[in-house]
């Protein structure tokens, strides 16, 4: 369970290094992370998890962040 100053953030970035320099600079600022390596499995994430933020690359696989940006817009 998240505590209440613990944020949950979804990095979606398909590229391993920046993902990792992304997710150890949110562990050290005390943020939760749940990481995808494509739009479609970000999407995934975000339905049944909620986060707090989502930090998104534009040219990810599968689906682009564009288009994971508009799907995120109708339900938020």
């Amino acid at each position: 369970m998240v505590s209440e100053q613990q944020k949950k953030i979804l990095v979606i970035e398909d590229e391993e290094d920046i993902r990792t320099i992304v997710v150890t600079r949110l562990k050290r600022a005390s943020c939760e992370t749940v990481v995808a390596a494509d739009g479609q499995d970000g999407l995934r994430w975000f339905y049944g998890d909620r986060p707090d933020l989502v930090v998104l690359d534009i040219s990810v696989p599968v689906m682009d962040g564009w288009q994971v940006l508009e799907r995120l817009k109708e339900v938020s």
